[in-house]
């Protein structure tokens, strides 16, 4: 029996969203494909060659995969949480260059949050 989600995300970029799945540590094998449709997704093999996958809706990247066989060492929730800064973090990294910005510290607090300083010589 089949018990695939779908979960809605706010992930657009499919190069921003893979660059931050690949700095998670995420166990499985990832692979980006386009299929006949055109329809974009990103696809991690898991161990147990089960896949989660984030798959291109027309708005953004949606999370499917079968919980029953998620064999990550984090929680769905806490994957998504996680996978979530990581992509903010992206996004503003990756605008702060197109702005001539550069980053400069990355700090973490205790409470989870994260620090970003970006800099601009005039």
């Amino acid at each position: 029996m089949s018990h695939f989600s779908k979960i809605k995300t706010n992930f657009k970029s499919l190069e921003l969203l893979k660059s931050s799945i690949l700095e998670l540590p995420i166990q499985g094998l990832l692979n980006i494909s386009i299929d006949d449709t055109n329809i974009k997704k990103i696809e991690i093999t898991q161990e147990n060659d089960k896949t989660i996958v984030f798959q291109w809706t027309g708005q953004e990247y949606e999370l499917v995969t079968d919980l029953y066989f998620w064999q990550q060492s984090m929680s769905v929730e806490n994957f998504l949480n996680t996978l979530t800064q990581q992509y903010a973090h992206n996004v503003i990294v990756s605008e702060g260059l197109h702005q001539v910005f550069e980053s400069v510290d990355k700090v973490h607090s205790k409470d989870g949050s994260v620090h970003l300083v970006l800099q601009r010589w005039a």
